[in-house]
C-alpha cells in the first residue's frame, strides 16, 4: 500500500533491484532506446500498472521519516516513506530537457533535487529527470509542494546535517478529507 496518488516518479533501476532482491525480474527490454519515461506518453500507462503490480507482488518494509537528529549509521541503505512539503533547485521544465540526456553530477549544488528542511536538519531526494513521468510532474517538481513516496538514504553529511536519499517513487500524496 502506498500514500501516492499518482506517480510523477518512477527510480526504474531502483525499483528492479528491489524486485531481484525479493526474487522478481522486470523485463524492461522496451526501455532500450528510449530517453526517458516522459517521452513514452500515452504508452507509459502499461508500465505504470506492471510497477503497481511489482509493488503490490513484494514485501518492502519502509519506516516512516520522523526524526532527523537521531542519526545512525544504520539507516543508510533503509528505505523510508515519507509526505513532506519539499522545495526544489535545478529541476529542469520539461521543454528543457525533452530530447536530452542527462547526466547527474557529483556536487549536489549541480543536481536537480527536492529538499525539505526539520529543524536544522535538510533532507535532500536527488532527482533523476530521467524518471519523471509527465509533463505535469515536472512543473509539480519545478515549483515544489507536497509530495510522498519511497525512498533509501545514502549519505549523511554531519557537518552540513544533511541527508542525501535516493528516490525509489514520488507522487502527490492522498489527503484524508473525510
Amino acid at each position: 500500500k502506498s500514500n501516492i496518488s499518482q506517480l510523477y516518479y518512477i527510480n526504474i533501476p531502483r525499483l528492479s533491484i528491489l524486485a531481484g532482491l525479493n526474487g522478481y525480474v522486470m523485463d524492461f527490454e522496451f526501455m532500450n532506446g528510449i530517453k526517458n519515461l516522459h517521452s513514452l506518453q500515452i504508452h507509459l500507462v502499461p508500465l505504470m500498472l506492471s510497477i503497481r503490480d511489482l509493488v503490490g507482488k513484494i514485501s518492502v518494509e519502509a519506516t516512516p521519516l520522523l526524526n532527523l537528529e537521531n542519526f545512525n549509521p544504520t539507516i543508510i541503505g533503509k528505505i523510508y516513506s515519507f509526505k513532506e512539503e519539499f522545495k526544489s533547485k535545478n529541476i529542469p521544465g520539461a521543454d528543457e530537457y525533452e530530447g536530452k540526456e542527462y547526466i547527474l553530477s557529483n556536487k549536489l549544488e549541480a543536481q536537480p533535487y527536492i529538499f525539505t528542511k526539520r529543524g536544522s536538519y535538510k533532507f535532500v531526494l536527488v532527482i533523476d529527470p530521467k524518471w519523471i513521468t509527465t509533463s505535469t510532474s515536472f512543473s509539480s517538481f519545478y515549483y515544489g509542494g507536497y509530495f510522498a513516496g519511497l525512498c533509501s538514504i545514502k549519505h549523511y553529511f554531519p557537518e552540513e546535517k544533511t541527508y542525501i536519499a535516493t528516490p525509489l517513487f514520488i507522487g502527490p500524496p492522498k489527503w484524508d478529507l473525510f
